[in-house]
């Protein structure tokens, strides 16, 4: 792309700063004059100065404007701020900041519409039917498809200068560097981590929590009915009987030979669950196996009740009740009687 060749009599700040005609426009005002003229018109928009018809062209104007300091047009395109230039900015926007709060910086707490002050008043989002932000449009489907403004596109294609590859390399390296790593473990440890002792639930009302709850719970069920997720399940984690279901499979085993099948590595399901044992001569019966931690102050008549949907019995066993073979054997017993 050919460099942007500006004319003798060009107006911008850069050419009349060569020339020396760049004179600032409050040159010659006092402090208190200087005052009165920015405060005249601190706050207000162009369209409360100027008119509605006057600010439309000042916009497109500075539109224009914008258009030709993209990319390889701005003359400040391929360098760098030096190290001297990077402190002095970051000392004057300390200063500037410095000792004031968001009311102080143009947000009125008490009546700001912004995110962050609803958020500090414990206010709900409230969006109406033809709401326009983000979240909306993305649940009316209007961002889908090529509706989206990154459709066909990919973050490197943007005008961002992160997406630039050797940018992005030169970020990437410094990420992958040991002295990168232990630098941000450090920081983000222990105490200094700002979610040390939180918990994202904690930020949730209780309606929130209870629908968060339902959603997950129905779209984990569906899951675990897809047969392609439960095999990458399975192979992922390596499920193997534990020392409890190993012992109550070979005590089902010696009183009930060929009865009773172990199916607790993810190879039987019903309903999203998936149960110890099953009957293998048909027979709807199943036996569930209950760790005393895991499963302490659950009495297992969710389950059970999941299960007689289906048209199955359920009969639990707590993992104490191994040490005790006789009552055991007795409770299997009537169990398969019935």
């Amino acid at each position: 792309m050919p460099k942007r060749r500006h004319p003798i009599s060009c107006q911008c700040p850069f050419c009349k700063a060569k020339r020396g005609t760049n004179v600032p426009w409050n040159k010659g005002l006092t402090v208190k004059m200087d005052k009165r003229v920015v405060n005249r018109n601190k706050g207000k928009t162009y369209e409360e100065i100027y008119g509605k018809e006057r600010a439309k062209e000042i916009g497109q104007k500075i539109s224009k404007r914008a258009k030709l300091r993209v990319g390889e047009l701005n003359s400040f395109y391929g360098k760098h701020h030096s190290e001297e230039s990077k402190r002095k900015f970051g000392r004057n926007i300390s200063r500037a900041s410095k000792g004031k709060s968001k009311q102080k910086m143009g947000h009125n707490i008490k009546t700001c519409q912004c995110a962050a002050c609803k958020a500090k008043r414990g206010e709900k989002r409230v969006c109406t039917e033809n709401c326009q932000c983000a979240i909306c449009k993305a649940k009316r489907g209007e961002t889908k498809g090529e509706n989206n403004s990154m459709y066909g596109r990919t973050v490197a294609s943007g005008k961002n200068p992160m997406c630039r590859p050797e940018v992005r390399e030169k970020q990437l390296k410094k990420m992958r560097s040991p002295g990168f790593r232990e630098a941000q473990s450090k920081r983000f440890k222990g105490k200094n981590n700002p979610m040390y002792g939180k918990n994202a639930w904690d930020f949730m009302d209780k309606e929130t929590k209870k629908r968060r709850r339902t959603e997950l719970s129905k779209m984990m069920s569906g899951m675990w009915q897809d047969s392609e997720y439960v095999e990458k399940q399975k192979e992922a984690r390596n499920i193997k009987p534990n020392k409890a279901e190993l012992k109550l499979n070979d005590f089902l085993q010696k009183i009930l030979p060929n009865e009773y099948k172990y199916v607790g590595d993810f190879s039987f399901f019903i309903a999203g669950k998936c149960p110890d044992f099953i009957n293998t001569n048909d027979q709807k019966k199943i036996i569930e196996l209950f760790g005393d931690y895991y499963h302490k102050g659950d009495d297992g008549k969710d389950r059970m009740r999941l299960f007689k949907k289906y048209g199955y019995q359920t009969l639990i066993i707590w993992e104490h009740e191994l040490n005790n073979a006789e009552e055991l054997k007795d409770k299997v017993s009537n169990f398969q009687l019935q």
